[in-house]
């Protein structure tokens, strides 16, 4: 049985927590040396990864459209290779959700590629959903993650899925990808303070967590989709209350 909450507590002042997923590593448009990047750049900072799901591209005979022909690697050393990319920074992996595209082979088989990672690179395997609860100094902070299952084209209506999540969890920083798209938006909910027993105003950030997927030739370009913003955020969370900040 998967964990569904992984607790985390880190002194000094801030911390930051780098979401990367939508890879489709073996996808031909596939920026390996950008998604790299940004895990350098995580060991750089001494940040935490979430693997967001669809970290392979895994295209199967059973697959919507022509993928299991455009794929440049087949599935199996797809999940090789991803492996040995994140094995450097497994001790920064604070956990592992399945994507839609690791899920083809789940029901054409009952194999589940992304358990299969996460017990390789020793990392919790949150699923389709999962809490992080993170302390830094003194300061707590919910985060609540998922791939994300919305059909939505539009700026707006990706925005609008992930603000939904606040209808599933309660949590300071909602993250969804799945998507192709790199935004946020905040909303202001007020709460009781127990310990203070006053009432407080907490902001909540919705954020969408990117791709690395090129636009040209891409099934995006074929749909007629605005080409997105490649990349993942970075979020830093202070030691003050309700400090957060998330660059895109």
């Amino acid at each position: 049985m998967s964990s569904k909450l992984v607790q985390l507590k880190y002194k000094g002042p801030k911390k930051y927590l780098l979401p990367w997923g939508d890879v489709h590593w073996g996808h031909p448009n596939c920026d390996k040396e950008k998604a790299v990047s940004y895990l350098e750049w995580a060991e750089e900072e001494d940040a935490l990864i979430l693997l967001m799901g669809d970290l392979i591209e895994n295209s199967t005979r059973q697959s919507v459209g022509a993928g299991v022909y455009e794929q440049i690697q087949n599935p199996d050393d797809q999940i090789d290779e991803m492996c040995d990319v994140l094995s450097p920074y497994r001790h920064r992996l604070a956990g592992l959700l399945t994507g839609n595209h690791e899920e083809r082979t789940f029901k054409d088989s009952g194999v589940d590629p992304s358990r299969h990672m996460a017990r390789v690179l020793g990392v919790p395997y949150l699923r389709y959903g999962g809490f992080i609860r993170l302390y830094v100094g003194g300061t707590g902070y919910t985060i609540y993650a998922t791939h994300g299952a919305t059909g939505s084209a539009t700026s707006a209506g990706k925005l609008n899925a992930v603000q939904r999540l606040a209808g599933v969890a309660d949590a300071d920083v909602y993250l969804m990808g799945h998507v192709h798209d790199l935004a946020c938006v905040t909303s202001l909910i007020q709460s009781i303070n127990t310990r203070n027993k006053t009432v407080d105003m907490r902001r909540r950030h919705f954020v969408i967590t990117g791709n690395f997927l090129t636009y040209d030739d891409s099934y995006g370009q074929m749909k007629n989709y605005a080409p997105p913003k490649i990349g993942a955020p970075r979020i830093r969370f202070s030691d003050k209350p309700n400090d957060i900040h998330v660059s895109l």
